[in-house]
């Protein structure tokens, strides 16, 4: 989600770079066009995937609407890549999904280093890893 956001904001449809007229416009058009095609969606149908497949393991304290929200938006967004449509507004991207899942890993992370004790610590690493 990292990557995307960042992708996002440097060259995306409403980033500076695409309105300071400091870069040729159609070159960031079809860069932005190519980063969103070979990263951005990918990335989304990993998530949506992970989200689909482990939302029964969530706290309860979890917002899952905006998950939900997420998986969506995403769906709408490879449509639209595919063939642009002026319905697509009607999927925003929840801007507050990246806040919610990095709270989400950080508690998840607290709890897992509680759970364990210190001289379990290389576990604790190596399951962190593979989780995030």
């Amino acid at each position: 989600m990292t990557a995307n956001k960042n992708i996002f904001e440097r060259i995306g449809p409403v980033s500076s770079a695409r309105h300071s007229n400091n870069f040729d416009d159609e070159e960031t058009a079809a860069v932005w066009s190519e980063l969103s095609k070979t990263v951005i969606v990918p990335n989304n149908m990993r998530v949506c995937e992970i989200i689909q497949k482990k939302f029964h393991l969530r706290d309860n304290s979890d917002e899952e609407g905006i998950y939900l929200e997420f998986v969506t938006h995403s769906h709408a967004y490879k449509v639209f890549k595919d063939n642009t449509y002026e319905a697509y507004k009607l999927f925003p991207y929840p801007k507050e999904v990246l806040g919610v899942a990095q709270k989400t890993r950080d508690n998840l992370r607290k709890k897992l280093q509680l759970s364990y004790p210190q001289k379990k610590k290389g576990f604790l690493s190596w399951l962190c890893s593979m989780l995030f």
